[in-house]
């Protein structure tokens, strides 16, 4: 059984697409989602969290890929995934969310309008 994962955020950066040998592909990306709250101070808190998409497809999207620019806010739904190995003695983990194409929706290609929107709610949160 596989943990479902559900994340929205912004891009951190261009997605980036590989090829293998096999003809299959990966689209990568990273999305950063914001929370809010005030220290005991009054001060306004952002907490950021960070997460890895991987989409494995047989073609790649082209289309697809061009929307998922760095800023463009999505919605992500995938099975929470992890890969460990060993690198110089090192034991290493990376947890990621493995999506299909279809479970990844752009909300907004234009960064300035939900940057307005994120930072109204963050006033109303007390």
């Amino acid at each position: 059984m596989k943990f479902k994962a559900f994340g929205t955020g912004r891009l951190g950066k261009d997605a980036e697409v590989t090829n293998f040998e096999n003809g299959r592909s990966v689209i990568e990306f990273s999305a950063a989602s914001n929370s809010y709250y005030k220290n005991k101070e009054g001060e306004k808190i952002t907490d950021t969290e960070w997460y890895d998409v991987k989409i494995f497809v047989k073609t790649v999207n082209q289309s697809f890929v061009d929307k998922l620019k760095k800023g463009v806010h999505v919605v992500v739904t995938g099975n929470l995934e992890s890969n460990e190995w060993e690198k110089d003695g090192i034991k290493r983990k990376d947890t990621y969310i493995n999506a299909n194409s279809r479970d990844v929706r752009v909300l907004s290609t234009q960064p300035s309008e939900t940057e307005e929107a994120e930072s109204v709610e963050a006033e109303e949160v007390n």
